[in-house]
């Protein structure tokens, strides 16, 4: 069996680390964690389309879409950086002081306590719903 050894340098582990990041735009360079998170998630499926929702903080739904996998809906939404250009000029406007992005997979909803927070005051129960219901039949 042959081993294969690759060699990179710092500035290329971190360009392929910025390929795979979410996107944050951070005019002030504040904290990461004291930007707003819109969150980014998938509320069902049904022959084999995903249904993803961004969800901001104070319980605006922002965008939805539709998308063969979820795994597609981080690129679909946005969540990804250097993604969907024209939907980031837009949230821009919404939060001038900046913004993260934050995916969160249907399997984590239940466990990700500010999501399913922020879901519940505002008023997401029916997708909450939904998405026990499916656990509770898998």
């Amino acid at each position: 069996m042959a081993q294969i050894t690759i060699q990179m340098s710092n500035m290329e582990i971190k360009r392929t680390l910025d390929v795979i990041t979410n996107e944050i735009f951070n005019p002030h360079d504040k904290p990461i964690d004291e930007l707003p998170t819109i969150y980014g998630f998938s509320k069902g499926n049904a022959n084999e389309t995903h249904f993803g929702c961004l969800l901001s903080e104070d319980g605006t739904l922002i965008h939805t879409k539709q998308s063969p996998t979820e795994f597609h809906l981080q690129y679909d939404l946005g969540i990804l950086k250097d993604t969907q250009y024209e939907m980031h000029k837009y949230l821009r406007v919404y939060y001038p002081d900046g913004y993260r992005m934050e995916f969160v997979p249907s399997w984590k909803i239940l466990n990700h306590g500010k999501l399913l927070k922020i879901m519940k005051i505002y008023g997401f129960n029916g997708i909450i719903d939904k998405i026990m219901h499916i656990r509770e039949n898998l």
